[in-house]
């Protein structure tokens, strides 16, 4: 089986995307809904924000 490429895994990366960013919300509005909430309402000073995503 041949390796893709680069411009493929991009492509494939972009197709799906949106249907990812749809699924995950959901996930983290019903799971880190109030945590994520009541993080951001104790944060102060210098806070530098880490996110992982499709961007």
């Amino acid at each position: 089986m041949a390796r893709p490429d680069n411009a493929r895994i991009a492509e494939v990366f972009d197709a799906t995307a949106p249907q990812y960013d749809r699924q995950i919300g959901f996930s983290e509005r019903r799971l880190l809904g109030n945590p994520r909430r009541w993080a951001i309402g104790h944060a102060s000073g210098r806070v530098l924000e880490i996110a992982v995503g499709t961007g």
